[in-house]
């Protein structure tokens, strides 16, 4: 019995009826393609998480698995922030259908988290063979574009996506027909992967017919939500927030955003608040002088030109050079909240993409690798880029930033040869976008 009632269609002074389809009317690829197709049919507002919203589909049946046997996601999504959708599309037609599609979507946003951007990039690629991507163009920002998603800062996407899949930040959402809630099993299975922040939902798309036949609607339903908690962080000191204040942050997020149906909520953190909590992250994993080397770090960039800032989750610093003729952000160093180097390739990919010369980020990257101890450029070849390199220590690790002091160099030292590399690395692009 349909306690939902049955849609009524006016068109044109005709009044059409739906009545819902009965099980087994589609299969699980039609559910995939019509999603594939038209990812606005996805309720992300009643999920609540809209930041995730205006998606468009980087494709079916994606192969994220990098070695074993193959692990195919139903449908990813991103936009135009580079935020990522996985959706795994399940008829229920046995209660452990349920069990089964939660196991399988959160084992996929496992994998994920042992991604990184290029790494990932080069997975919806070879998924792809429909699509054309020019030699040397980012594969997820040519299909995104070419699907109509807006990318205003290809720099803070790349960011925003490396910081995500680091964190396991994503927005899962089972779909398919005949879902029945079960927020206990959802939330179970939220607490065995504590490390990662993904958002879980359920969504019954439930099919209509028209009475007479000849026209079919889909009307999605939100079954169940589970958000992550999000750890609060508290500036207690007057130095972390002037220091927090003096950073900017590639996007501001909602002040807040509602939970579970229990009413339970959660807040995000404001801009000054993510931009303290880094700080302390960073604080708790170093000792003086890194942590004062850092803020003198922040608060000496824009003296020389630079921006500093810090990715939407407070994830990492960035610290770019804005050429003043095409407003293009380009990065030139990125320290994590582990203290580490990051994206030590990212600055080759924007020359790259903008037809500037690649050596100047060959040359950037051996000279910022001789401030760190034991580091150097070492190759770190992949599939789609032969010849990429990235900073590794010894160990095979990206560099701690307290290498560089730990060498005995003095903090002040430290950093007047790391603005005369960064400085002369923008002043290099600068003068590139000017003779053309």
């Amino acid at each position: 019995m349909n306690s939902h009632g049955n849609p009524l269609l006016e068109e044109n002074g005709d009044q059409i009826q739906f009545r819902r389809s009965s099980a087994g009317t589609f299969n699980e690829a039609r559910v995939r393609d019509l999603i594939h197709a038209r990812p606005e049919l996805l309720p992300f507002e009643e999920v609540r998480e809209p930041d995730f919203g205006e998606a468009c589909s980087l494709g079916v049946e994606i192969n994220i698995a990098t070695r074993g046997p193959g692990r195919f996601l139903d449908v990813l999504l991103i936009n135009g922030t580079g935020r990522l959708t996985v959706v795994e599309t399940k008829l229920f037609t046995n209660p452990e259908a349920r069990r089964e599609a939660l196991g399988q979507i959160i084992e996929y946003a496992s994998l994920l988290q042992q991604l990184d951007y290029e790494t990932f990039a080069e997975r919806v690629r070879a998924s792809r063979n429909d699509v054309v991507i020019p030699p040397g163009a980012d594969p997820l920002v040519t299909i995104a574009r070419d699907s109509g998603v807006e990318i205003d800062d290809e720099a803070a996407f790349h960011d925003t996506l490396q910081d995500d899949l680091q964190r396991g930040r994503f927005l899962l959402l089972v779909v398919g027909e005949g879902i029945k809630s079960n927020l206990a099993s959802m939330k179970t299975f939220l607490d065995r992967t504590a490390h990662m922040a993904f958002t879980l939902g359920m969504v019954e798309l439930r099919h209509y017919s028209s009475t007479p036949p000849g026209r079919e609607l889909w009307v999605p339903q939100v079954i169940g939500r589970v958000n992550p908690p999000v750890e609060r962080h508290y500036v207690t000191s007057r130095d972390d927030l002037a220091a927090a204040a003096s950073v900017r942050t590639t996007r501001t997020h909602a002040d807040e955003s509602a939970g579970s149906r229990s009413g339970q909520k959660r807040t995000r953190l404001s801009e000054i608040e993510a931009n303290a909590a880094f700080l302390r992250r960073f604080d708790s994993v170093t000792e003086e002088p890194i942590p004062h080397t850092l803020r003198s770090l922040i608060a000496r960039s824009d003296d020389h030109g630079l921006t500093s800032e810090i990715t939407t989750s407070g994830g990492s610093l960035v610290i770019r050079a804005v050429d003043e003729i095409t407003e293009y952000p380009y990065n030139l160093l990125t320290v994590d909240k582990s203290a580490r180097l990051g994206s030590t390739d990212f600055l080759e990919w924007q020359l790259a993409f903008n037809s500037q010369d690649t050596a100047i980020a060959v040359r950037h990257y051996e000279a910022i690798a001789t401030l760190f101890g034991g580091a150097s450029r070492v190759p770190s070849p992949t599939k789609n880029n032969p010849d990429r390199h990235q900073i590794k220590s010894k160990d095979g690790a990206p560099p701690l930033f307290s290498s560089a002091i730990d060498q005995g160099m003095e903090p002040t030292d430290f950093l007047d040869r790391l603005f005369e590399i960064l400085e002369r690395t923008a002043t290099e692009i600068r003068e590139a976008h000017a003779r053309k």
